[in-house]
């Protein structure tokens, strides 16, 4: 159980451990899945669920499927040269075509990722088990919720389990709700999963500041799917709107302001697998016109394979935008090369108080 509020940022380096692509690995599947062709009225090269969304979508909007076909040679032939398919939506703001083929190619190929991720649960055994235990269980993800279950005793305080938690997560996924929500119920299996499922809705604030995939059948009936659940093309086409590019999020003033808040309020940060690029750390950090922020913060992230100058940027640039103020605390860390375990094994018990 945190001890302060702590607000942890995920970024797309977090989903190594389980086997989630990463930002390039990503950008690979979807232009793989966008790079559609036809041979005698048959789809040839391309994924099929995204090939199928998107002509439900032309002839449910009226638009010309030739503009998304096209959309998506060009994205696949365009994407390797940018950083991530978000920025590569980013650079291509102005083109409507571009920015639906984007959107549901990232859900199909999001789910499909999570079925194939070691926290996907095997179907075939009962009760529930995940696709890869043992892999599952020596990821970050465990230890993580090892520390959040410290001081918890069922009778007493299991409803405390996530005060002063807030999560921030970049990735389009939905792997930390997944995982919580399966091992809640195998350390506490006298509660049952309609117990956890209102539990977690109620007091696990997570934040997705482009949105997701879509509501785990737990969460919501609205736009519901389930982890790595395979889905048609109406189903694409609705999920896709959930999913926000940097733009679109500027725009929505609410969900900003939320988003600024809880990391103004934060005792403490901790960035998880996050690279730091530019209009993410610009979501994250006040106004330049605001006044400075008062107070102290500890802050703790992970760096893997990074050069000495992206961290005296991190450090000196980016980490000052984001506090916009306020003091990091000399206890803090963000100087020795880890990953997302090694951070919690290392600091765990600091971060739990």
């Amino acid at each position: 159980m945190l001890d302060k509020p702590t607000v942890f940022v995920i970024g797309a380096g977090a989903g190594f451990d389980i086997g989630m692509p990463l930002g390039d690995d990503l950008a690979d599947l979807i232009a793989s899945g966008v790079s559609f062709y036809y041979e005698q009225g048959n789809l040839t090269k391309g994924n099929g669920y995204i090939a199928d969304g998107l002509q439900r979508m032309a002839q449910h909007q009226k638009t010309s499927w030739e503009s998304f076909l096209l959309a998506g040679r060009m994205i696949a032939g365009g994407i390797k040269y940018t950083r991530s398919i978000d920025n590569y939506v980013h650079a291509h703001s102005d083109k409507e075509a571009v920015k639906t083929v984007a959107k549901v190619a990232i859900v199909q190929t999001i789910l499909e990722a999570e079925s194939q991720s070691a926290i996907a649960i095997n179907p075939q055994l009962f009760p529930p088990q995940f696709r890869e235990e043992e892999k599952a269980h020596q990821s970050w993800l465990s230890t993580f919720f090892t520390m959040l279950q410290d001081g918890i005793i069922e009778a007493k305080n299991l409803d405390e389990i996530f005060s002063n938690l807030t999560i921030v997560n970049f990735n389009y996924d939905r792997c930390v709700e997944h995982y919580l929500f399966y091992v809640m119920q195998r350390l506490y299996p006298s509660k049952g999963e309609g117990y956890v499922a209102e539990l977690m809705n109620t007091t696990l604030k997570v934040l997705h500041p482009y949105g997701s995939v879509g509501n785990l059948p737990w969460q919501s009936k609205t736009n519901a799917v389930r982890f790595g659940g395979e889905r048609d093309g109406n189903d694409l086409a609705s999920l896709s709107a959930e999913i926000r590019t940097y733009n679109e999020e500027v725009d929505d003033k609410r969900k900003i302001e939320e988003l600024r808040k809880v990391m103004a309020e934060a005792k403490r940060l901790v960035f998880l697998g996050f690279h730091f690029h530019k209009q993410n750390v610009e979501l994250l950090s006040p106004e330049l016109t605001e006044p400075d922020l008062k107070g102290t913060v500890s802050i703790y992230g992970t760096r893997v394979s990074r050069s000495a100058a992206d961290i005296e940027s991190i450090q000196n640039v980016k980490m000052r935008r984001i506090l916009h103020g306020r003091t990091e605390l000399p206890s803090s860390s963000y100087i020795t090369e880890r990953g997302c375990k090694e951070l919690f094994r290392d600091f765990g018990g600091i971060l739990s108080g």
